[in-house]
């Protein structure tokens, strides 16, 4: 087995391991006499003659497994950090579709009637509620300044009408009798009253009417001038909840002048998960995935949920590969659409490729993190939502009977996420994340940390930003290009759990996962899609990722090849059926050549193909 290193130990002390072999039977070092590097360490094992690790062999191994390895020089040994690249600790919410409005009233222009006609000055508006006077006027403006007839005064009445429900507010606008010899017009404006709330349906998971009138009065105060748009983001806020199904209707109150909501809730599914398989895993642990996922609404009380995610690797010949569980809790927090999310994880795994599996390399972690989030903006066709953060990790990693590292990191993070639908071309929606992090690496109780302090000086504190957008715009006919970029940026270097990455089945899908680490980076993706009938969508791909490695590169050691990219272009198929089964092919093929590959020409994986396939397969229930 040839396993090969990048080690920073000067070249006396390797000559003098050489001649003295205690470093084992069969060591092959290559120099590179301006950096006092040994870069490449071929060790042999031979059968019948075990190597002597001990002493001083175990230490030169722990020095190559350090972060200071130039990885342009040999391929890098996979941790617990960068392995959890493809299962993030904290899964974020999925972001809303668009629903469907509240029932507005039609508003019907007749036939044109002849009749007297009178020159307007001016509209004066009696109305309890005021609107900008620039939008009065944009509402009135086609019937100023020329003579109307009487049907035209009507029609600038449900103009009026119209602005004021545009902005919100229920009203009636009526032309009382008056004298409009002078040219001014007088339009009566009648805010409707919020009367209350009735419900239909039944109760599902305990979230009784007291609860829904919480809800409702949040947002609209019983008795006050009616807004829709306050109305809506409550029973959107409603809908929200896990395992609740909310739909509304305005109609007359019980007194005059008074309009109330109906509110119809239905059950939705009493539980949710699903089922998948796919080869977007690492090498190192094997590429296959099963996964789970399963939510289950109302486990303790109104609008709470549990949940949790599970994931396992492993090869066609090797069962072990990593294990990841993740258990989860939210509920929300008071009726303004604040709620709190709880959870853990732990994450294990074995490094089971040609390479690492006779040398015994293995990790674990485990996290804990809690988040609150709150709807800034809650409508049909746009989300906004405030979100902050904290986590806790510890990582851990094992090999050749010693410990390679051990080290915790805490973050916390605030930020926002959204989305808009909107009907530009054949209608778009657009995604979008901004979220700030600042946290503490810890490496007081890990055998790097000397290494770290005159290397990468990942030790400490480190901030950084994280961002993502993307659209979706139709072209009609079933057409739409899609766009999306997504990357990081710090302060400083940043450890392999905290780093971005290039590769994988959601980057540059023409390299392997977790290929192209780095403190700061981005990837952009393009796609030409076509969905030829409901079921199936294809699509023409480009995707470009650029890293660039470390924030300082300048100690002993680094390596000259600091920033580069990463390109690929494809074709993809997707398929969902009746009963949300999905299969998706993608077939990805690079451009140009890996500027990080190893000395063997690889990517860091330990593998070279140019062209590469990602099969997933899955069963929603």
């Amino acid at each position: 087995m040839v396993f090969l290193l990048a080690c920073p130990i000067g070249r006396t002390a390797a000559v003098q391991m050489v001649r003295q072999r205690t470093c084992g039977p069969f060591i092959s070092v290559l120099f590179l006499e301006r950096r006092r590097w040994v870069n490449l360490l071929q060790i042999t094992k031979l059968v019948g003659k075990p190597m002597r690790i001990a002493n001083c062999w175990r230490s030169v191994l722990l020095l190559a497994l350090c972060r200071a390895v130039p990885t342009w020089a040999a391929q890098s040994l996979p941790d617990a950090g960068s392995l959890q690249h493809g299962a993030p600790m904290a899964p974020p919410a999925r972001l809303p579709v668009p629903g469907k409005p509240l029932p507005a009233e039609a508003i019907i222009d007749g036939p044109a009637e002849a009749g007297p006609t009178v020159t307007v000055r001016r509209f004066v508006l009696d109305a309890r509620i005021s609107l900008d006077a620039a939008v009065v006027q944009a509402a009135v403006a086609p019937y100023l300044n020329r003579p109307v007839r009487y049907d035209e005064l009507l029609a600038a009445t449900r103009a009026v009408a119209l602005a004021y429900r545009q902005a919100g507010w229920v009203v009636s606008a009526v032309l009382p009798e008056q004298d409009i010899s002078d040219g001014e017009v007088r339009i009566t404006v009648a805010n409707a009253v919020f009367g209350g709330v009735a419900m239909r349906g039944g109760e599902p998971f305990g979230l009784r009417l007291q609860k829904i009138e919480s809800y409702i009065s949040a947002q609209q105060t019983p008795l006050q001038p009616l807004r829709t748009d306050a109305l809506e983001r409550a029973l959107l806020l409603i809908d929200d909840l896990p395992g609740v199904s909310a739909t509304g209707v305005l109609r007359a109150g019980q007194y005059a002048g008074e309009t109330d909501l109906l509110v119809q809730l239905e059950p939705s599914s009493r539980q949710t998960g699903d089922i998948s398989l796919d080869n977007t895993g690492a090498r190192s642990t094997g590429y296959q995935r099963a996964l789970a996922n399963w939510n289950k609404p109302g486990l303790l009380t109104w609008g709470d949920q549990f949940s949790t995610n599970l994931i396992h690797t492993f090869t066609s010949y090797q069962s072990d590969g990593s294990d990841y569980q993740r258990v989860g809790y939210s509920l929300p927090v008071g009726y303004d659409g604040w709620r709190l999310a709880l959870g853990g994880s732990v994450f294990s795994y074995r490094l089971v490729s040609s390479e690492f599996a006779g040398l015994g390399f293995y990790g674990d972690s485990d996290a804990w993190d809690v988040e609150l989030t709150y709807p800034l903006v809650r409508r049909q066709n746009k989300n906004l939502y405030l979100m902050a953060r904290a986590e806790r990790k510890h990582f851990n990693n094992e090999g050749a009977g010693t410990t390679v590292s051990r080290y915790r990191l805490e973050e916390q993070t605030w930020g926002l996420r959204g989305n808009m639908f909107d009907d530009l071309g054949a209608g778009a929606s657009t995604t979008g994340s901004l979220l700030v992090g600042s946290g503490y690496l810890d490496l007081r109780d890990s055998p790097t940390l000397s290494t770290d302090a005159t290397t990468t000086a990942t030790n400490g504190t480190f901030t950084r930003l994280r961002y993502s957008a993307s659209r979706e715009q139709g072209l009609g006919r079933g057409f739409s290009l899609f766009t999306a970029v997504n990357g990081q940026t710090a302060d400083k270097n940043l450890d392999s759990s905290e780093k971005f990455y290039l590769g994988g089945s959601n980057g540059v899908r023409a390299y392997p996962s977790s290929e192209g680490s780095g403190y700061q980076g981005f990837v952009l993706n393009l796609e030409a899609r076509w969905k030829p009938t409901a079921d199936w969508q294809l699509a023409a791909l480009y995707d470009y990722g650029y890293v660039t490695v470390n924030h300082d590169n300048s100690y002993s050691g680094a390596s000259t090849l600091n920033e580069y990219a990463l390109k690929g272009y494809g074709l993809s198929a997707a398929w969902r059926g009746a009963r949300n089964q999905t299969l998706a092919l993608t077939w990805a093929r690079r451009i140009g050549d890996n500027a990080n590959a190893t000395t063997a020409g690889n990517d860091q994986d330990g593998t070279y193909y140019r062209e590469r396939f990602w099969l997933s397969a899955s069963m929603a229930f």
